[in-house]
């Protein structure tokens, strides 16, 4: 899902250099996977909140894991950024933004997941005391004023003066995620998860266009935002569906194809780390050696994202076999 939308994202941005259809296209594609990152902060709160272990222990763990990574791509991506797209080590500033700034767009997400993890050990405190009416509580508080707040004051003019600083970030899909994961689903709640998600991405989609043909077809990305209203409860609804499907009676991978799955799973941190690097490539050196699809993003924005994703894949699986770099690459 990730890898699709950094695929879409850049048709998004040259509304009158290709056509609305097409426009149209790269806008439902992009709008379909927005719960991509919201889904990587609920599994890590489904999982990490149930667990018990001391503070030190959880941070050698858990922060050890992201850092060493945050350091070593960083590094790889000022010298792609310099010695691939023409950048000069002076856009990046010193050391000390180096540290606080992410140099590559996807990046911003190591530096949210250490901000949760030093929030994390406080959560644990509530999870253990076994009142989730308290952390549901937290949930509609986060959701007022993380999500729906801001799109009140930008769009209806009503600017909300209650202090809701205590309440913020990407956190809140820690704590959703480990209250939705706890529960068991049936049939009819995986039918009525399904249509939510497909009404929250059409709606999305609608009034992102809207927006954007309204803006002198400058693209309007408000209702994208990963603290948006519809793209919590779109992301909330396929957690529901995917843990549901996992529990199903009957679904269960066998031979072959759950080595796979355990595999990819396995290098799905690489992957996002990786991924950009072929996004870049598919733009640039690679393009005139791919051959072409189509001129049309109906086929070109799915058939290049099963491309990088394929080729992030096997990268990280090479770079996995080199034992000092595997704690760079997560595996």
């Amino acid at each position: 899902m990730v890898v699709v939308l950094h695929v879409a994202a850049p048709y998004l941005y040259q509304l009158g250099e290709i056509s609305q259809s097409e426009w149209n296209v790269a806008n439902i594609y992009d709008s379909f996977v927005r719960p991509c990152v919201p889904l990587f902060f609920m599994s890590s709160g489904f999982l990490l909140l149930r667990k018990s272990e001391p503070i030190s222990e959880f941070f050698a763990k858990r922060i050890n894991r992201v850092l060493w990574p945050l350091i070593f791509w960083s590094v790889i991506y000022v010298l792609w950024k310099v010695y691939y797209q023409g950048s000069k080590y002076a856009d990046f500033g010193n050391f000390g933004k180096f540290i606080v700034t992410p140099v590559s767009y996807h990046l911003w997400y190591l530096y949210a997941i250490i901000g949760c993890y030093l929030f994390l050990p406080l959560l644990r405190v509530i999870v253990l005391s076994g009142s989730d009416s308290i952390l549901w509580y937290y949930c509609a508080i986060w959701f007022l004023s993380m999500v729906a707040s801001p799109l009140v004051d930008k769009y209806l003019g009503v600017k909300w003066q209650f202090d809701f600083s205590y309440v913020s970030g990407y956190v809140g899909y820690f704590v959703l995620g480990y209250l939705l994961g706890k529960r068991k689903y049936r049939a009819l709640h995986a039918v009525f998860s399904a249509a939510s998600m497909l009404i929250c991405f059409s709606i999305i989609a609608c009034v992102t266009y809207r927006l954007t043909t309204n803006n002198n077809r400058i693209f309007v990305g408000d209702f994208y935002s990963y603290l948006s209203p519809l793209v919590v409860v779109a992301s909330a609804s396929w957690f529901v569906c995917v843990k549901y499907l996992s529990e199903m009676h009957g679904f269960k991978l066998g031979g072959y194809i759950n080595r796979f799955v355990v595999s990819v799973s396995a290098c799905s941190f690489g992957i996002y780390l990786i991924h950009v690097i072929f996004v870049d490539l598919c733009g640039g050196a690679l393009n005139s050696l791919l051959p072409t699809i189509s001129d049309s993003t109906y086929t070109n924005i799915p058939a290049l994202s099963v491309f990088v994703f394929v080729t992030s894949y096997l990268a990280i699986l090479l770079l996995g076999r080199i034992k000092f770099m595997r704690r760079a690459v997560g595996v």
